[in-house]
């Protein structure tokens, strides 16, 4: 991340942001969900649009960076980040993040805030203690000491902030240099993508009106329908979000729904279709002339689909209770499957994903994965498709299940993606593959199969 990507404030102007962004670290090391948490904190703090615009950013960093932050503290502190009391660990953590990567922000209105922080949730003795870590850190210029030794992933790991486990798979599959540069890309700011309606706007039309609210939109390398607005926003607050003109969601994730590509008049089965990103994609792409049931074992992802569906103006969706390793349904025309995942395609979006996730998750998930593939196989109607896909890097999670499926399931077959939909990110065998540090958007893999059996 490039320091000074955002204008800060400092003082007490921001203070009771910074307080909230405390707090809600603090929640994070209990284990409670990162984005929920956003959500509820910042709907009930007192907060104004860029308040609430400067504790998340403040939270989403100092999660992301946290590796290297805590390495960074550890060089100014006597004994461990981690035997620290919570929010002291935070506050330090809190003001590392803004000293090492928000230049515009004064030196001495961090050091201030953050010792009145840690005397608020401590006491004089942890106040004196975060000031005195801050000021060896400026009195040292804000140098963070590398590693020493010559394990180059374990140079990355904490030079870019990620678990060690990872980036020695990543070592492993991509080299040290281009490794680095995924998980440098990982760290990016992450900006808002959304997804024109085709129902009700085009991309000129939506980028005209996005353009008249101080954004500068961009169509996407890959499909023009994505947008790319150059930073961050409250969804709600754009123009046109109410009338139902888009719907958030990557470049990677739209990428899926064209390599489906459904047609009108289809009968489609999203198996887990969560809140509806790529289900109303599908019913967008048929025109709203078909039908498109999304499969979900949460209701309150499928109260949050029917919202979407309202408020993009979709009337071919139905929203349908289950589990997609035992889905119920007859055979349709098209089933995609968006298995549940190890993420490590979405690092970026997801602050904390990388801290959640362990490298014995991902033959568990792999396992069922290969489940829900199987018990899809069976919806799909002779000469229909399947789609799978994962926002996974792991080869795992993707291309081995597929060859384990078609082992076992001689009536499908690798289907060409449409022609000229994906150019560019459709590798050699037919698979769609994107990552963040080649493409410009979160990673993905994605397989178009067709029953050509009964």
């Amino acid at each position: 991340m490039a320091r000074g990507e955002r204008g800060e404030r400092g003082g007490t102007a921001a203070g009771s942001a910074r307080r909230t962004a405390l707090e809600i670290l603090c929640e994070v090391d209990k284990g409670k969900g990162l984005e929920r948490l956003l959500e509820e904190r910042l709907s009930a703090a007192a907060l104004d649009a860029r308040d609430r615009a400067l504790a998340t950013h403040l939270v989403q960093g100092t999660i992301r960076l946290r590796k290297r932050i805590d390495w960074g503290i550890g060089h100014y502190l006597s004994g461990s980040v981690e035997d620290l009391p919570a929010p002291i660990r935070n506050t330090l953590r809190l003001a590392f993040y803004q000293l090492l990567y928000l230049d515009r922000i004064p030196e001495r209105a961090v050091v201030d805030e953050h010792v009145s922080l840690a005397r608020a949730f401590g006491h004089r003795g942890t106040a004196g203690l975060v000031n005195a870590v801050l000021r060896s850190f400026l009195r040292a210029g804000r140098r963070i000491p590398g590693p020493a030794g010559g394990d180059e992933a374990v140079r990355i790991a904490i030079e870019t902030s990620h678990p060690e486990w990872m980036i020695r798979r990543w070592v492993g599959r991509y080299g040290p240099d281009e490794t680095r540069r995924l998980a440098e890309a990982n760290n990016r700011v992450p900006e808002l993508a959304v997804r024109v309606n085709r129902l009700r706007a085009t991309p000129d039309r939506l980028i005209e009106r996005l353009a008249r609210a101080g954004f500068d939109a961009t169509p996407g390398t890959f499909d023009p329908w994505v947008l790319h607005l150059g930073r961050s926003a409250r969804v709600q607050d754009l123009p046109g979000f109410e009338e139902g003109w888009f719907q958030v969601q990557d470049e990677s994730s739209a990428l899926v729904g064209r390599l489906a590509a459904p047609k009108p008049g289809e009968r489609v089965l999203d198996l887990c279709c969560g809140v509806g990103g790529k289900t109303t994609h599908l019913a967008e792409l048929t025109a709203d002339r078909g039908v498109v049931v999304g499969l979900d074992r949460a209701t309150w992802r499928l109260r949050k689909l029917g919202e979407n569906c309202r408020r993009l103006g979709i009337g071919s969706v139905r929203a349908v209770c289950g589990d997609a390793t035992r889905p119920a349904a007859r055979p349709v025309d098209l089933v995609l499957l968006d298995a549940p995942c190890s993420g490590t395609g979405v690092l970026g979006k997801r602050a904390d994903a990388r801290w959640q996730r362990r490298e014995e998750d991902i033959p568990r998930l792999a396992e069922l994965q290969r489940t829900m593939l199987a018990a899809a196989a069976g919806l799909v109607r002779g000469g229909g498709r399947l789609v799978y896909s994962v926002c996974s890097l792991e080869p795992e999670e993707g291309v081995e299940v597929v060859a384990r499926f078609l082992q076992t399931h001689a009536e499908f077959r690798v289907d060409e993606a449409p022609a000229g939909a994906l150019d560019g990110v459709v590798d050699g065998d037919g698979f769609l593959r994107s990552l963040p540090h080649r493409h410009g958007m979160d990673g993905m893999f994605g397989a178009r199969l067709r029953k050509v059996g009964p």
